[in-house]
């Protein structure tokens, strides 16, 4: 049995009945089973009468063991799933099949007629609405999740399909997996405007006739065939060819809630038989019906797709966009939060305007070269050229490694045989430092400290007039 690893805790709900009687003998009442329910919708408009069931065994048919029931009014199924539940498993850890049935579903957007042709659909597991998009999604997933694949992989995933999908479509990423049918009519323009586009494409998508599986076995051959396939199989490419043209109408209608009395994307009453290069796509919805290679023309350029190495002519070749039938985005190559469409250095994390591969330091935008490798900046490193020296804290041109006589303080203590004492230099840094190192080379002849003390209080200026005493303003005993 296969499991989805992630349990998201939408729409369980448990019942408890307590059925109990009296007599003479106040015999203690009897409580009655623990039922739990597993509330999903199906929807393309809210369907009715559809058959509905969890999918325990991932092969998308109705096994007798499986909950299973049909859908009511607004769509809603209730799932008996106590069986499940006893068993320790939860139902959010599986796919749910909804088929809509010629003839006896109705779609509640129009009442009075059950559906002329019927169709399959699925959710990942976990979701709740089962719809056309869900359908999409819940294929696009199937093909790439393994068994021993962790929650956060597969809901990492389910994320990518959903934007993957959105980007196909030209609609918002959060109606995707959303009952855009209630949403429709929310407060919020913006909501309200995604659940139109959204229903629209659902509605475009089932009434094409040329997407969604007629029965769960079809979708189960069509789901294994995606997964075992290098190349892409009829149902992707239909998917994809549909996709586009609804795409174009919601990218050319300037208000979303025109769509609600729009006509759907594809004709259902053209002639879908023809298939001249046999590649799959009817000669109705093929830009390239006399060429086996080409079925789509994303960016209308009269260049196949599969020729094509930009299909959505956004700048970005298809092998390095994430979306590469979406103008709008290509992906955030970066890493900094902008997609790369609407990014100034789209390979550039800190926008140095020095691209990350030729980059010494691409997340600090105030370092991009480090000519002599020793991991410190040019624009920091006051020897760029010295792999050895970087910093020179005292301004001596002699970098601090090499500098024994490094001098970050104001004060120089002078140690001698016989006293301590702090000479103040204050800006003669640099004339005590050569001071010193000369007095350093005096202590290499055996000269005493004092002498040597004496010779230096000589050289240094400040103390040149009175070089028998130490100056008050300049040495302080201790």
């Amino acid at each position: 049995m296969r499991l989805n690893k992630i349990a998201l805790a939408l729409g369980l709900t448990s019942m408890v009945g307590l059925i109990g009687c009296e007599d003479s003998s106040s015999t203690p009442p009897v409580n009655a089973p623990t039922q739990s329910f597993y509330q999903v919708k199906a929807i393309d408009g809210y369907l009715q009468h559809a058959k509905v069931w969890l999918d325990l065994n991932g092969n998308f048919e109705q096994d007798a063991n499986e909950p299973s029931t049909t859908s009511g009014a607004g769509g809603v199924a209730e799932l008996d799933v106590t069986q499940v539940v006893e068993q320790g498993l939860s139902p959010e850890s599986y796919q749910v099949i909804v088929q809509a049935i010629a003839g006896e579903t109705i779609d509640e957007d129009k009442p009075d007629t059950p559906l002329s042709s019927g169709f399959t659909m699925s959710a990942p597991a976990g979701e709740v609405n089962v719809t056309p998009l869900s359908t999409l999604v819940n294929i696009k997933l199937s093909e790439s999740i393994t068994d021993d694949m962790s929650a956060e992989k597969i809901a990492e995933m389910k994320k990518q399909a959903v934007s993957e999908l959105a980007s196909e479509l030209g609609i918002d990423e959060t109606a995707v997996l959303s009952d855009y049918v209630a949403k429709k009519d929310s407060d919020e323009q913006a909501t309200s405007d995604a659940a139109q586009q959204a229903a629209y494409a659902a509605r475009s998508i089932v009434e094409s006739e040329q997407v969604l599986p007629e029965t769960p076995q079809e979708m189960n051959e069509v789901v294994e065939e995606v997964k075992e396939s290098d190349s892409e199989t009829d149902f992707e490419k239909l998917a994809a060819v549909v996709n586009n043209e609804i795409k174009k109408e919601v990218e050319d209608t300037p208000d979303p809630q025109m769509l609600e009395d729009a006509q759907p994307a594809i004709d259902k009453n053209a002639d879908m038989t023809i298939d001249s290069d046999q590649d799959g796509v009817p000669d109705e919805l093929d830009p390239f019906p006399q060429d086996s290679s080409e079925w789509m023309d994303n960016d209308e350029d009269g260049i196949g797709d599969h020729s094509d190495t930009d299909d959505d002519d956004d700048g970005f070749t298809d092998d390095v966009d994430v979306f590469p039938l979406d103008a709008k985005k290509a992906g955030d190559h970066d890493g900094d939060g902008t997609d790369s469409v609407n990014d100034q250095y789209p390979y550039d994390f800190d926008n140095d305007s020095y691209p990350d591969a030729e980059d010494d330091f691409p997340k600090d935008p105030a370092e991009w070269l480090d000519s002599d490798g020793d991991e410190v900046g040019d624009n920091a490193d006051v020897f760029p050229d010295d792999p050895t020296e970087w910093a020179d804290s005292d301004g001596d041109e002699v970098g601090d490694n090499e500098d024994a006589f490094r001098m970050t303080l104001m004060n120089l203590k002078i140690v001698t045989a016989t006293r301590s004492v702090t000479i103040r230099t204050d800006s003669h840094l640099t004339l005590m430092k050569r001071t010193i190192r000369t007095m350093m080379a005096m202590a290499t002849t055996g000269m005493p400290s004092q002498q040597m003390l004496t010779n230096l209080l000589r050289m240094y200026s400040p103390l040149k007039k009175q070089p028998n005493r130490l100056c008050s303003s300049c040495v302080k005993n201790q």
